[in-house]
């Protein structure tokens, strides 16, 4: 099963996923992405910082070998709704 990194963007601060996880597709690896950066966005608003500093991060989701397979704005994310 491939493997993805969640790597973080902040403004020019890249912050590594040095783990990263197992999907079985890009699609899967952006699917929890999305769920994360909610989780993020969330702890973010609960701290009581500025909810813009959450939507300006970034998650560059990589491949393996480094390639970026996705650019997800957690500014977009905001506005998705996963519930069916």
């Amino acid at each position: 099963m491939p493997r993805y990194y969640f790597h973080l963007r902040d403004g020019s601060n890249l912050h590594h996923d040095p783990e990263g996880g197992e999907f079985e597709s890009i699609e899967a690896a952006r699917s929890e992405a999305v769920g994360s950066a909610k989780l993020l966005i969330s702890e973010i608003v609960k701290a009581e910082a500025p909810l813009g500093l959450a939507l300006r991060l970034i998650y560059e989701i990589t491949s393996e070998t480094g390639e970026v397979m996705v650019v997800m704005f957690f500014r977009e994310v905001a506005e998705i709704d996963t519930r069916k």
